[in-house]
């Protein structure tokens, strides 16, 4: 045919199937007739689609032709659907098998296949999505780590000095905070979100964010201005018009004013926040200084590059930018290049190929979706492999039918069409049950993944095509060899009854057998393998109790209320048998530890980038999570905790730093210009994912920077033991929102994405285990069926 150069081009390939099928007959009009429908689907970028319509086009013709090159009647037709119905009434056990094989495996891969396309879609709501990159910052240059977060002007820079760069935005988290509404007369309505941001206002025109109520080009263009999605408005405002409300945040000492409200978003994006708030508050709260940082990372950048333009014409030009950009803190042309680049990374990869310092949240892996796609395939193999098996078997009880047919003048082609008829009755039948079950299947899967999906988005267009071929091509794989295998037996062999169990048939049959368990061994070895990772991850010493910690979260008057009451609080909760200890932090174990800068300053060895991870407390907090002391002290309470500080470093800042003896080392914070004495070294504990190494890590006593209030109970009553916290933390600052989780919660989400695979994969391989013993038992009971005589 004109046109095809690709031996397995669809039109060539259809040609090629149709020869065999129907030899001697001019089907070559059926083929033009859908080229040029094809070519014109190729030619818009949508292979895929072209691919599934070519071939859903062609397998609607081919009975057609079928029917004319056989002279076939519409009468023969009935008769050859009665026959094949009868069949399957006949043998009730196995077409049961058959299907039920046939359904759970379909259900399983569609499953499956939609949860990959739901991982490789993501970013794909926003129409700029092709343009839009992150910025990064890469330190490998200098043996480091690369960072998702940039500093404040890096954005703002990139958009003044690089023509190709169309508008650059900023979103920089805007951490936990209590926001509260007050209707007339009513009681205030307060909530803890932890998904907010201030934003760039040219966020809303590159993202094209989707604005229900509001002006999308002013709504965050002024100081405490706020835009909150439809469902936030619905928790705070309800049926009221949210429009120029107040909405009290903790942190901050003005009410931000609703500006717009706009769609939920998404699940399948990385940009996942319930409110946003405009930048220039955030310029407000930092001060001219804050905003010229060029060495704290502290958000994230994006740029949308021109649409006449591509990411590498920004990129050459990225090193002179990161030079001049730099210059002024690093020194020199040399030390910028050996310290740090700024990169390009397309938004599209950063749910499945990012995993960088500071990520706004835990992402996926591209892996996952292999492994995912890999198990659909096998799923659908198992089932076919059943099929054949147990259609090739039962086949061989109808050859005197066959040889009946024959002499009567029966065509080999209309044998294979009759056999090929029955598969993709079979396979019709149970891709629908497989349907229903994958309907039954959905809350059980939105229950481990955390995804809500509506079944009848599952049956648009492109799935019912995509539904349409898997059932098509299982039904050809699982039928063709059977409907080969019996057309070819000649008449007198056919009269003959059933084959000699020897036979090649068998061979075949065995050989598919032991693929099929092979690949549910691997499957099992797979979920094996899963699953003793997560028990490493649940099992393994971390280097400290994470058991029955409540940590209170502490926000605006809150957090300021008990600081200013802390021994009184501290006395009155322990005066309670179910408390053990109590301590106040930054931060806690499984949330992010931030790196910051530390120097040891009688340590002279002419270096100044030393930094390592860093959180805030008090004395409570080693007692409270067991953390071991190899060297030195615990800490203990200071008379001045404002202007006195000390520290507690790990093992790993030790071997990083090359202290010969680090207790009574002087260190200066280089945030906070504040200078203390290391008392104690820790032992090293995995304060992080397992994922990650052990960094350096800094314990700075500072109890009056508490993010949180840690508790620990006994564990014998903790109901009671939570109210008489929440009564105790009421009584100091009464009104004021009480939220708590527990440590080993909070460290569980940590490795959701594995736990999520983990028991899907438990799941599938049990399945598939199931669909190969219905293929193993229904070949057992035939096996039996040829022995009866010899049994009796």
């Amino acid at each position: 045919m004109n046109g095809i150069k690709k031996k397995f081009d669809p039109p060539a390939l259809g040609m090629m199937i149709l020869n065999q099928l129907i030899p001697d007959y001019d089907y070559n009009y059926v083929i033009g007739y859908y080229e040029q429908g094809y070519a014109d689907l190729v030619a818009s970028g949508n292979r895929f689609i072209a691919w599934l319509w070519f071939w859903s086009q062609v397998l609607r013709s081919t009975p057609v032709l079928l029917l004319n090159k056989s002279n076939w009647s519409l009468e023969m037709f009935r008769n050859y659907l009665k026959i094949a119905i009868r069949n399957i009434l006949k043998n009730r056990l196995y077409s049961s098998l058959n299907i039920a094989g046939l359904a759970l495996g379909i259900s399983c891969s569609l499953l499956m296949i939609f949860h990959v396309k739901d991982e490789i879609s993501y970013e794909s709501n926003f129409p700029k999505a092709e343009r839009i990159y992150r910025v990064i910052r890469d330190f490998s240059p200098g043996g480091g780590s690369t960072w998702a977060a940039t500093s404040i002007p890096l954005a703002i820079e990139l958009k003044n000095r690089i023509p190709e760069v169309e508008h650059s935005c900023r979103f920089r988290w805007a951490y936990p905070q209590v926001l509260s509404y007050t209707p007339e007369g009513g009681i205030p309505r307060q909530f803890e979100e932890t998904k907010g941001y201030f934003v760039d206002s040219t966020a809303v025109n590159m993202f094209d964010l989707e604005f229900l109520n509001g002006d999308p080009g002013t709504a965050l263009d002024r100081i405490y201005s706020i835009v909150i999605t439809e469902s936030m408005a619905k928790r705070y405002f309800g049926e009221e018009d949210p429009m120029e409300k107040n909405l009290l945040i903790s942190d901050f000492r003005n009410p931000c004013i609703v500006k717009g409200v706009i769609k939920d978003m998404p699940f399948n994006t990385h940009l996942q926040f319930d409110y946003l708030i405009s930048f220039s508050t955030f310029n407000l709260f930092m001060g001219p200084r804050g905003r010229a940082n060029k060495y704290w990372s502290a958000l994230y950048s994006y740029i949308l590059i021109g649409e006449n333009h591509t990411k590498e014409d920004v990129e050459v030009k990225m090193e002179e930018f990161t030079v001049d950009f730099r210059l002024s803190i690093d020194g020199s042309r040399e030390e910028v290049l050996n310290n740090v680049m700024y990169k390009l990374q397309p938004v599209r990869d950063i749910h499945l190929h990012s995993n960088l310092e500071k990520e706004m949240s835990v992402n996926s892996s591209v892996i996952y979706v292999y492994i995912f796609s890999v198990v659909a395939v096998f799923l659908l193999i198992i089932a076919g492999v059943n099929f054949i098996n147990i259609t090739n078997a039962t086949a061989l009880k109808r050859l005197r039918e066959i040889g009946v047919r024959k002499v009567l003048g029966a065509r080999k082609n209309q044998l294979i069409g009759q056999f090929l008829g029955e598969a993709y009755l079979l396979t019709v039948v149970g891709g629908m049950l497989g349907i229903l079950i994958l309907w039954m299947f959905i809350p059980y899967y939105q229950s481990i993944s955390g995804r809500e999906i509506d079944f009848m988005k599952l049956l648009g267009i492109e799935n019912i095509l995509m539904i349409t071929s898997i059932v098509v091509l299982l039904g050809t794989f699982a039928g063709v060899y059977p409907a080969f295998f019996v057309s070819r037996f000649q008449s007198v062999d056919a009269f003959k009854g059933l084959k000699n169990p020897r036979s090649s048939a068998n061979t075949i049959r065995r050989g598919l057998l032991v693929f099929q368990f092979a690949i549910s061994i691997f499957m099992i070895f797979g979920t094996m393998i899963t699953v003793n990772q997560m028990d490493h991850f649940r099992s393994k010493d971390l280097g400290f109790n994470k058991e029955r910690v409540v940590a209170v979260s502490l926000f605006g008057e809150l957090s300021r209320s008990v600081v200013r009451n802390m021994d009184l609080l501290k006395s009155e909760l322990t005066s309670y048998h179910g408390i053990e200890s109590i301590a106040t932090s930054s931060t806690m174990p499984g949330k992010r530890f931030g790196w910051e800068g530390i120097i040891p300053v009688n340590v002279i060895d002419g270096r100044n980038n030393y930094s390592a991870r860093f959180m805030r407390s008090d004395e409570g907090f080693v007692k409270t999570f067991d953390i071991e002391i190899t060297e030195g002290r615990d800490f203990r309470q200071m008379a001045d905790p404002e202007n006195n500080i000390a520290f507690l470093v790990n093992e790993a800042f030790v071997a990083v730093y090359e202290l010969q003896n680090p207790v009574g080392t002087i260190c200066r914070e280089m945030n906070s210009r504040l200078t203390g004495e290391i008392v104690g070294v820790m032992k090293d504990f995995n304060y992080a994912s397992l994922h990650n190494a052990i960094d350096p890590l800094v314990i700075a006593y500072r109890p009056q920077q508490a993010n949180y209030l840690m508790v620990k109970i006994s564990g014998n009553d903790v109901r009671g033991e939570i109210e008489f916290i929440q009564e105790k933390i009421n009584s100091i600052a009464p009104g004021q929102l009480f939220s708590y989780s527990f440590v080993v919660d909070v460290w569980s989400d940590l490795y959701r994405t594995e736990d999520i695979m983990s028991s899907i994969f438990k799941v599938f391989s049990i399945l598939a285990i199931i669909i190969s013993c219905l293929g193993l038992f229904g070949l057992s009971t035939y096996t039996a069926e040829l022995r009866t005589k010899e049994m009796g």
